[in-house]
């Protein structure tokens, strides 16, 4: 399966969706690649980091393709079981190329009403590939405050509106927050995400 993690505003969680659901799909003993689309380079730098560091490889592959074309250069890689593609903020180019190449794309988005609001964007690049591609899309809850209601506004406002939203939650907390450059742990709430796809 090709997997976009894409939401054209910054924060939301898209490198740590990535490397966590990478991380949690290559322990079950699939072949994954996660393609770094974002020219910041945040899933290489990640990937760097955690084969310099004491924890070691990480089970899985990260390429960098920050290209408007990669729905022609997705086609040439081969030999995996699942390649998840880490979007860029600000660069609709780069995304509309990436949504063009996979089959689903998880939107990552944190509870707070105004994140809610800036989704549109993401949904209408959505909308205007459909025609060539029409992909399926989930709405990832990530950053999720435990004890507010914050999760539970933003899911009625999303389900209102008509948009699918994974009954998994990610919460905030830090090891999230501080997990750049490491090996994703297992047994968190994202090895539960590939299972409702």
């Amino acid at each position: 399966m090709n997997i976009a993690i894409a939401n054209l505003k910054g924060g939301a969680s898209k490198t740590t969706t990535a490397m966590f659901m990478a991380a949690s799909l290559s322990r079950e003993g699939n072949k994954v690649l996660v393609i770094d689309s974002d020219p910041q380079g945040s899933a290489l730098g990640w990937s760097e980091e955690a084969s310099l560091g004491e924890g070691g490889e990480l089970p899985f592959t990260v390429i960098g393709l920050p290209v408007r074309d990669l729905q022609k250069r997705l086609a040439q890689q081969q030999g995996y079981d699942h390649i998840i593609v880490d979007t860029p903020p600000g660069y609709p180019d780069i995304v509309r190329s990436a949504l063009l190449a996979v089959e689903t794309v998880i939107v990552p988005l944190s509870p707070a009403t105004v994140e809610v609001a800036r989704l549109s964007s993401t949904l209408g690049l959505l909308q205007e590939i459909e025609p060539q591609n029409p992909v399926g899309f989930v709405v990832l809850l990530t950053r999720v405050r435990k004890g507010t209601n914050s999760a539970k506004l933003a899911r009625s406002t999303l389900k209102d509106l008509g948009y699918p939203v994974l009954e998994t939650e990610i919460p905030l907390r830090e090891l999230f927050s501080n997990s750049y450059g490491t090996v994703p742990d297992a047994g968190t709430e994202y090895d539960a995400v590939f299972g409702e796809l």
